[in-house]
């Protein structure tokens, strides 16, 4: 592997859990904050909620494959 390579896997491997990190906050402050405003009109916080759930559920996949050991960018794999 190629020292080109091995940082790209370097990368790819601490990217992951960042990326999952990243869409559970976004996903909880859409919940928590966006979906409970009382600035927004009804639509607006279905639409916020209906989004939030979406961001948990990308996180709670990531993190899936993470446990299970499937690398979901499949960058990271030597061969």
């Amino acid at each position: 592997m190629t020292p080109w390579m091995a940082t790209m896997a370097l990368v790819a491997e601490v990217a992951e859990p960042v990326t999952a990190a990243i869409f559970l906050v976004c996903g909880l402050f859409l919940l928590e904050v966006e979906a409970r405003s009382p600035a927004l009109d009804p639509g607006c916080r279905r639409l916020a909620r209906g989004v939030g759930w979406a961001y948990v559920g990308v996180a709670a996949i990531i993190a899936a494959l993470l446990l299970l050991g499937i690398v979901p960018w499949g960058v990271a794999r030597s061969g």
